[in-house]
């Protein structure tokens, strides 16, 4: 028995013309939506396989994670991610946050406590909460966990301050 390779065996499949009374496809035939494009690797020229709804989207242009951490070299990242690089301060946050997080949990109800749940910004009530500093976690420590240093703040208002802050 002969051991057929993909492209030798996609050239003998044949998609199903019809569907069952089900409208499932006939066993036995290929499935045309798990069709793959044999690719070239622009690292390393190896060949490997895709599927064909990553090409259109253009991705599957390595054939791994090491080839495409391998092609980001020497390119630069966004202003946001060299700002956290050089600063320092998202891991300096992320580990205070980490010690401190009953007392963040605490601070977090309590300022939703007393904005009623509301956000401050479109003054709707519920929703997908964030609580706010008012001045920054890292830069202020002593007011960490002030109520007066917080404010709720509804997903997308949380979004627009933040953004305005990078800018």
């Amino acid at each position: 028995m002969k051991i057929l390779s993909f492209s030798e065996w996609a050239k003998l499949a044949v998609a199903p013309s019809e569907r069952d009374d089900k409208g499932r496809f006939i066993k036995g035939t290929k499935n045309p939506n798990k069709n793959r494009v044999e690719r070239k690797c622009l690292m390393c020229s190896k060949l490997f396989w895709v599927v064909g709804s990553k090409v259109k989207e253009g991705k599957g242009k390595y054939c791994g994670r090491y080839c495409d951490n391998k092609s980001r070299i020497g390119k630069r990242n966004s202003i946001h991610t060299e700002f956290k690089v050089k600063n320092g301060n998202t891991s300096e946050y992320m580990r205070l946050r980490n010690r401190f997080i009953r007392e963040w949990r605490v601070w977090r109800e309590a300022v939703f406590s007393r904005d009623n749940y509301t956000c401050q910004e479109c003054n709707i009530r519920g929703g997908v909460l964030h609580p706010h500093h008012i001045k920054s976690f890292v830069e202020y420590p002593a007011i960490r966990f002030s109520i007066d240093n917080g404010m709720t703040l509804c997903k997308s208002c949380h979004y627009k301050v933040e953004l305005n802050f990078w800018k």
